[in-house]
């Protein structure tokens, strides 16, 4: 029986934290990622993190340790791809925490098409009417 680590328990991450875990990710890379946002998906991925001096950090996880720069705004595109590099090196795949439909597949309920017509789940020919 293998072992499960703490990042391939990809149910326990919530929606938020495998939007910015994708956005690390991205390609070209973004630099609109935010700090804190990326210092909770380490911690939610079972990262140990510790302050160093200065404005640094050190994350531990899976036995790999890196140093990065506490940005108090969005992190630079270096940093972004340190991080992103790091988390590959400990073996995070964004195959194991993939992005959620948000769409609900509810008896009764409506979604949005294009052009703000609705349509009925039930029966996808029949429009809805709006109030």
């Amino acid at each position: 029986m293998a072992e499960t680590t703490p990042y391939q328990e990809s149910e326990s991450m919530n929606h938020h934290h495998r939007k910015v875990l994708h956005a690390l990710y991205e390609h070209p890379v973004s630099g609109n990622i935010d700090f804190k946002q990326t210092e909770s998906v380490l911690r939610e991925l079972g990262a140990e993190i510790d302050n160093r001096s200065g404005a640094r950090i050190g994350v531990t996880l899976n036995g790999h340790t890196a140093v990065f720069h506490h940005a108090d705004h969005s992190l630079a595109k270096d940093e972004v791809a340190r991080v992103r590099g790091f988390l590959e090196t400990c073996g995070v795949k964004l195959e194991d925490y993939p992005l959620q439909s948000r769409v609900l597949d509810c008896p009764g309920r409506t979604k949005r098409v294009r052009g703000g017509m609705s349509w009925h789940l039930k029966d996808p020919q029949r429009p809805v009417r709006r109030r």
